[in-house]
């Protein structure tokens, strides 16, 4: 078993395989995900027609949402009740930290799965109705992850103790969705951003968990 780290400063183990070969795989992997998230960017900011108003109530206090725990998080938002969309439904783009795609609306710029959410009570959606439903729906993806699977990555799915002061990345799992590199613990939500027709993405941002396997 080799150990070694990516230039993202997680940690990455790969059995029986030339350490030259891991390497190149590693490096090739974190610069297709540096062109893709360049290439969101750049959409973005052309297309940007709304982001959701995610401030804390807490003065100081970030509005970053964990999705592990965002019915805490929803608590402390400054203005959950606002409408996010005037309409019963949305439809939102899925891409990180998945590797694999599904039919999307904007497929040619996003490698994304494309999941909607309905208004619990038919009528607009608030924000807090998008918020919860994202992180719901990151839930079931992880969970599908782990049903689909045919291999057991080299390390655990789930996240560990805290038992060391090193990061320790989630394995790439060969799963539907392709999950790399984080643990639905580290997920939070920074952005939620509409881009015209009733279409939001989703910022997702992440802290590394510590811990050894």
């Amino acid at each position: 078993q080799i150990t070694m780290f990516s230039m993202d400063g997680y940690r990455v183990e790969v059995a029986d395989r030339p350490p030259e070969d891991a390497m190149t795989e590693v490096l090739r992997d974190i610069l297709d995900r540096e062109d893709e998230s360049a290439a969101r960017d750049a959409f973005l900011k052309e297309n940007t027609v709304q982001a959701l108003n995610l401030s804390s109530k807490t003065e100081g206090a970030s509005g970053i949402i964990r999705v592990s725990e965002f019915e805490s998080d929803i608590l402390q938002l400054q203005n959950p009740g606002d409408i996010a969309h005037e309409g019963n439904s949305i439809t939102v783009l899925y891409n990180y930290p998945l590797s694999t795609c599904g039919p999307s609306t904007l497929e040619s710029c996003f490698k994304s799965w494309e999941f909607p959410i309905k208004s619990p009570g038919g009528g607009s959606l608030t924000v807090s109705d998008v918020v919860r439903g994202i992180c719901v729906k990151y839930r079931e993806i992880y969970e599908e992850e782990e049903a689909t699977r045919k291999q057991i990555p080299l390390l655990s799915t789930s996240a560990p103790s805290p038992t060391s002061s090193e990061p320790l990345n989630r394995p790439m799992s060969d799963g539907k969705y392709g999950i790399w590199g984080h643990h639905l613990e580290e997920l939070h939500i920074s952005d939620v951003i509409c881009i015209g027709g009733g279409v939001f993405t989703v910022i997702m941002e992440s802290e590394p968990v510590f811990g050894t396997p």
